[in-house]
């Protein structure tokens, strides 16, 4: 159908919109959001990181290298407490 022949609301159709969250839970929908936006800040924390370490000369493979073991000592600090 081309789209000038379209309905209005051919986009939206009869069926219902997809959520985003997969539940309409406020409190779960807030965790969700809770999680991506530490999620969001952790992956800003491990490229400011990696920028740091790369500005020494040390090469991207191991920059990342290092960041990803210090993620995994901080696990194991974890775990062991």
């Amino acid at each position: 159908m081309d789209a000038r022949n379209r309905p209005p609301d051919y986009q939206q159709g009869p069926w219902p919109q997809p959520d985003p969250y997969g539940t309409d839970d406020p409190s779960e929908q807030a965790r969700i959001e809770q999680a991506r936006s530490d999620a969001h800040h952790d992956r800003q924390r491990d490229r400011a990181e990696f920028e740091r370490i790369a500005d020494l000369g040390v090469n991207a493979e191991d920059a990342v290298s290092v960041v990803e073991l210090g993620h995994h000592v901080k696990r194991l600090a974890v775990d062991e407490s």
